[in-house]
């Protein structure tokens, strides 16, 4: 047993998270640069229907499989109704996986403090790999907190640059000013990070108080093909 009471992972699982990180290593296209001028993955981007809902199915069938064996929460709910994972073999069955609610969450959490069971983050992967905390704003519900790992992050920033490069924002053109306060949730800093792998310029509002932060006009401000550019401290 660990320090905070859990029992040390099966083989079983360790493999499900090794089968889930290379199904999604798998799918990244252009992972640290555009693949062009047009589209970050073209391959991707442009793929024909019938070769997205292929990755979908393949992703899909993972992580199903490793919510099952990692996700006490999503484990409990798909034994409640006699779900077995490997019951998931195709998009038709989405309609199959019971629908986990903000509710479900903050009575999970009520019952398993302070980080609930509702994510594949325990103690030890934590230890091993964890990388930064973050935090609902608790409007409706107890705030819940979520453990990411540098796997996290990486993937994020890449699928937040993809749409953003589809928004049309270009390096050596735009800058951004993000003007939020930079607190625990987790909203604007998945943007943070896919500005940076796009080589586009960054001034944090670090200014501005939370409050007035959340209050501003346009949350992220971007000049578009103007000859002013942030302080170079300031970009990163």
């Amino acid at each position: 047993m660990s320090a905070a009471g859990e029992a040390a992972p099966v083989a079983g699982e360790r493999d499900e998270h090794e089968i889930w990180r290379r199904a999604i290593w798998r799918e990244v296209r252009d992972g640290s640069r555009p693949g062009s001028r047009a589209h970050w993955s073209p391959s991707l981007e442009r793929a024909p229907r019938d070769q997205l809902a292929e990755i979908q199915t393949r992703k899909l069938r993972a992580a199903v499989r490793f919510a099952g064996a990692r996700i006490p929460l999503y484990r409990r709910s798909f034994e409640a109704i006699g779900l077995e994972p490997g019951d998931i073999s195709s998009l038709d069955d989405l309609a199959r996986i019971p629908i986990t609610t903000k509710q479900d969450m903050d009575a999970d959490l009520a019952e398993h403090p302070p980080w609930g069971t509702y994510t594949s983050v325990d103690d030890r992967v934590w230890r091993e790999r964890g990388w930064q905390t973050f935090m609902s704003s608790g409007t409706t519900g107890r705030p819940r907190a979520f453990r990411y790992t540098s796997f996290d992050r990486t993937i994020w920033s890449w699928v937040n640059a993809r749409a953003m490069w589809a928004m049309g924002f270009r390096p050596g053109r735009d800058s951004a000013m993000l003007a939020f306060g930079y607190g625990p949730h987790v909203w604007l800093w998945g943007v943070h990070y896919a500005l940076n792998l796009m080589g586009i310029p960054i001034l944090t509002a670090g200014g501005l108080t939370p409050a007035r932060a959340r209050s501003a006009t346009c949350s992220a401000l971007v000049s578009r093909g103007s000859a002013w550019r942030p302080p170079a401290r300031a970009w990163r």
